[in-house]
């Protein structure tokens, strides 16, 4: 989950969902507007998702764990997987920023680098 900008993004196992919100509201009732699709599906993958911002608001990084251990489902099962994506806060954009990274869940800054 994330706040930023005005909005309550939700990173669920199939897609990035994006609510507006209001600073100090407890509770959401509007209807989410996918903003991203996200690769699901197989058994027994990498289901979860971690979202996180930059700095200053400008792009979104979604964490995208593999389909499998080594592709045993097949190397296209893996497509915009065990990747992290870049997209801007509209869900525009996309880029694969970090790959190869077999669940990389638990993302954040590093203090003195401001690397991801």
């Amino acid at each position: 989950m994330l706040i930023l900008h005005n909005s309550f993004y939700d990173a669920n196992a199939n897609a990035v969902v994006q609510y507006p919100y209001k600073e100090g509201e407890t509770r959401i009732t509007a209807k989410g507007k996918k903003i991203l699709d996200l690769p699901t599906g197989g058994y027994n993958n990498h289901w979860t998702r971690n979202i996180i911002a930059n700095e200053d608001g400008s792009k979104i990084y979604v964490s995208v764990g593999s389909g499998s251990n080594v592709g045993e489902h097949g190397i296209n099962n893996e497509k915009r997987r065990a990747d992290i994506l870049e997209i801007n806060p509209d869900g525009s954009d996309e880029i694969i920023y970090a790959s190869g990274l077999r669940n990389p869940v638990g993302m954040d800054w590093a203090r003195c680098t401001n690397t991801l």
